[in-house]
């Protein structure tokens, strides 16, 4: 389009003619058409089918209720084109369907002024200021299958609104009556012209969104279940579909700025490598994925949270990253699932290790640096509120031995330890080469300063390729440099940009090229004491043991 978009809901598609102008400015919209529902209708016993709304033909049979339900629910069998039995008594029964309210008077509210008022649909109550609570139902799409228009003899507008409907009080207020421009009582009516409505100040009207959809199964409580993404591509669902493209929407480093990416609870092996993909391809961004082979929520089949086949274990979580055969710093990756209290319900459910993983990232970033480890007891103390929410259990109470199974194959374990709590112990990313760049703190410091060093090289793009440029650049870089090594993410580094570095074919192609050496600051991980036993006459004086 022409204009940028300023809603996440809402897309205007301008009909060309209005666009270009060549419209009569005279045509202005002036009502609405209510949302398309099920046309009401009457049943009156005797008759086999529905009857027209108001209908009063009488007829014999037995009265059922069609539904069927549990034992304490009144149900009947019906059979062929009946849709309810009536029997003994004679019965008249009839059915409409709600609607969007309209707002009927400019009075409903603490309006400062009555031309305040926006007549048309309503998302409170006829008559009131309160909530309408059926609103959002009201306005939904309608099942699979009804066409959406009033050629379905089902079907039909809700209501027909227009301000050549609206009535003057002999105030300054207004009601809008439906058929009183017919009846010769609207501002329209009474003046002979549209334009008086609108010189009264009632030049506006509200109409409804309707039948928006997002595609989503709403029959299954987790629309995005690894199930149903199993073997899947963007071409044969809508959810492996959705999930790729909100990736991808991430895909380049100058339309969208970011430095962690996550999506929580999908273990897809296509999704979450793509996932690994776009992060490395961008070189400025860690992806924290969930692995297959741990717990398994009750979203994802008929069993349920306690079942031993959701349960999930260290061993087939391994034999399944082994499987993948991931070398990528870039990402990493976190055990078990952890069980987290809703603080707005008190409710508990559990919440893959992505979710405190990412929330530890953040506190940990806050309290001290981007490159300071994300874990331990200090900064990784999910029991102490490292992630951001209350994290109160584990899925899965890993031994010793599991976590070093685990560290050993660069998965982060997520431990419980009595007296501590639960606490992240591990900051590997997923890069089995063994490098500088296999930890976490390195992986993000080296992100953090490679995009800032980028940032600062755009300040001298198209300058004269000289030495003072050059100084100039170093003259941003190095203090930038300095501060991230004051701060304890370097303990060294070296810059150089000068003609052993830029030589004059370099020149000669618009190019300059600098080298930058990085000596980052390793954490610790392992502590070993030595605990030695001395005889009794032993010295612990400077010059003794």
């Amino acid at each position: 389009g022409n204009y940028l978009n300023n809603s996440k809901y809402v897309y205007v598609e301008m009909n060309p003619d209005v666009d270009a102008g060549a419209t009569n400015p005279v045509l202005l919209p002036f009502g609405v058409l209510g949302p398309v529902r099920f046309a009401g209708f009457t049943m009156v016993s005797g008759a086999v089918e529905a009857q027209t709304l108001g209908s009063t033909t009488a007829g014999n049979n037995n009265v059922n209720t069609f539904v069927e339900g549990g034992t304490n629910i009144v149900r009947a069998a019906v059979s062929g084109a009946i849709f309810m039995n009536v029997g003994n008594t004679a019965f008249t029964g009839t059915w409409t369907f709600p609607s969007v309210p309209l707002r009927t008077s400019s009075r409903v509210g603490a309006l400062a002024s009555p031309t305040e008022a926006f007549f048309g649909a309503s998302t409170n109550k006829s008559n009131s200021d309160r909530l309408e609570k059926a609103y959002v139902d009201l306005v939904r799409s309608l099942p699979d299958g009804i066409a959406e228009d009033t050629s379905n003899p089902s079907l039909e507008y809700a209501w027909a609104f227009s301000l050549d409907d609206l009535v003057p009080t002999g105030s300054a207020d207004a009601i809008w009556t439906s058929g009183s421009r017919v009846a010769g009582t609207s501002f329209s009516a009474l003046s002979g012209t549209y334009s008086q409505v609108l010189t009264a100040g009632f030049n506006r009207f509200t109409c409804p969104l309707v039948g928006g959809f997002d595609g989503l199964d709403i029959t299954e409580k987790e629309p995005f279940n690894n199930t149903d993404m199993d073997g899947a591509n963007e071409i044969n669902s809508y959810a492996f579909n959705s999930i790729k493209r909100a990736i991808n929407s991430c895909r380049d480093p100058e339309v969208v700025d970011c430095d962690l990416m996550v999506a929580p609870g999908i273990t897809n092996t296509g999704l979450t490598d793509h996932m690994l993909t776009v992060c490395e391809q961008r070189g400025d961004s860690l992806a924290i994925i969930d692995l297959e082979g741990g717990f398994i929520p009750n979203t994802e089949n008929a069993l349920g949270d306690s079942s031993t086949s959701n349960r999930g274990s260290v061993a087939s979580t391994l034999n399944e990253l082994r499987t993948r055969n991931i070398n990528t710093s870039y990402g990493c990756a976190y055990y078990p699932w952890v069980q987290v209290r809703d603080q707005d319900t008190g409710n508990l459910f559990w919440a893959p290790p992505s979710i405190p993983a990412l929330g530890t990232f953040s506190s940990s970033q806050k309290k001290t640096e981007v490159w300071i480890a994300p874990a331990g007891f200090n900064r990784g103390g999910l029991s102490q509120g490292a992630a951001g929410i209350p994290v109160i259990n584990v899925r899965d109470k890993i031994s010793k031995d599991d976590r070093d199974l685990l560290y050993t194959a660069n998965v982060n374990p997520i431990g419980f330890f009595p007296g501590e709590g639960i606490v992240i112990f591990g900051q590997k990313t997923l890069q089995s080469t063994r490098s500088a760049r296999d930890r976490i703190n390195v992986r993000r410091m080296l992100n953090y300063v490679e995009k800032e060093i980028s940032r600062m090289a755009t300040r001298v793009l198209f300058d004269p390729n000289i030495q003072i440029t050059w100084d100039r650049f170093l003259g941003l870089a190095e203090p930038f440099l300095e501060s991230v090594k004051a701060r304890f993410g370097l303990v060294d580094y070296r810059l150089i940009l000068d003609t052993t570095t830029t030589t004059p074919d370099l020149v000669d192609r618009n190019a300059v090229y600098a080298k930058l050496y990085l000596k980052p600051t390793k954490s610790i991980e392992f502590f070993v004491i030595d605990s030695i036993i001395v005889s009794q006459g032993a010295s612990f004086s400077e010059d003794g043991i």
